[in-house]
């Protein structure tokens, strides 16, 4: 609900925009954001002595924030390409439904977000605020910390006595909206929301069983991320 307000509100903005009639050129813009980050990538699935798939588990991210740096660079009157860079934790939870309660562990896990994408703004300015949309590409290495290593390594991962957990990057994409509001003669505030999806990231396990001791994490597909954030864009011309 909350996401198709988001939504709705830059769509409004975005037309009234659009109404009037002026198309500038774009300038270099600097931006420094903070967002918060909660990673949909929630799944189950089983294992077992000998592969017998006995025994229940669950996988999930707790939410995080994130931290966003990045500049946009015009090319062509209203559109520019930005690229950023951002970092924040998306831990991974595993669980053993097997118990009753069940038990959980967590493991320590840093989000290294690498992006380049196509910035449209809206042609237009609207009580000092103006509409874009962006649309790209991205890298996300995924890295367990070292207490998460060390975590795997003592008490293991899912039915494994011990794993060895190693950074794991994927490819992804996103697209968004968002607005800036003049605050100052080179200054905007800026809110921003996103859509991200990359391959769902394994740490360096198998996704099958190699043996009847070794870790392996059967997962695969998408994995989503819908980001909100809020920042300062610095304007070096107009």
């Amino acid at each position: 609900m909350t996401a198709t307000k988001v939504v709705r509100g830059l769509i409004v903005t975005a037309a009234l925009c659009l109404s009037t009639t002026s198309v500038r050129a774009q300038g270099y813009r600097l931006f420094i954001m903070g967002a918060d980050s909660p990673l949909t990538d929630k799944r189950t699935f089983r294992e077992g002595p000998n592969g017998s798939s006995t025994i229940p588990y669950g996988s999930r991210y707790a939410g995080g924030g994130k931290g966003i740096a990045g500049v946009e660079v015009p090319f062509y009157k209203i559109f520019g390409i930005e690229g950023s860079y951002g970092f924040g934790p998306s831990n991974l939870e595993i669980t053993n439904f097997n118990y009753n309660p069940a038990t959980v562990l967590a493991y320590g896990v840093r989000n290294n977000r690498f992006s380049g994408d196509i910035v449209g703004h809206v042609p237009g300015v609207w009580r000092g605020i103006r509409a874009y949309g962006v649309v790209g590409v991205e890298y996300d290495l995924f890295s367990p910390t070292s207490s998460a290593k060390t975590l795997a390594k003592t008490e293991g991962f899912a039915l494994a006595p011990s794993a060895t957990l190693a950074s794991q990057g994927k490819a992804g994409f996103n697209a968004g909206a968002g607005i800036d509001y003049k605050v100052a003669s080179k200054v905007d505030l800026r809110l921003d929301a996103r859509y991200h999806t990359f391959g769902s990231p394994t740490y360096g396990l198998p996704q099958a069983a190699t043996s009847t001791s070794a870790a392996y994490f059967p997962v695969g597909g998408p994995a989503h991320d819908i980001e909100y954030s809020i920042g300062l864009v610095y304007r070096l011309r107009k």
